[in-house]
């Protein structure tokens, strides 16, 4: 698979019930790359956790997936927060 990088610049409000927003997003471009379900919704609880535990509390904030390899890579930037990343092994057949 050709290396990709999705990039989504939020515009967050104060309110903290992202979930269903950040779950949908992340189920749409992981489905699109050969996740199932029960991967996507490991990713988007890992997504959704790091909205809601690292002091995200509105305001521009990047969230990234990058296909590098035969790896998921996710990242969140947002000013004045702690950087978050994680990484997965993309599903077989990919």
């Amino acid at each position: 698979m050709p290396d990709y990088d999705f990039v989504f610049v939020l515009e967050l409000s104060s309110n903290h019930q992202y979930d269903k927003m950040l779950t949908g997003l992340v189920a749409g471009l992981l489905g699109s790359v050969g996740f199932d379900g029960t991967a996507i919704a490991g990713v988007a609880g890992d997504v959704c956790r790091a909205f809601g535990d690292d002091g995200r509390k509105g305001g521009r904030c990047e969230l990234r997936f990058r296909v590098v390899g035969a790896v998921l890579k996710v990242s969140i930037t947002q000013e004045g927060v702690a950087g978050w990343e994680m990484t997965r092994p993309l599903p077989d057949g990919s």
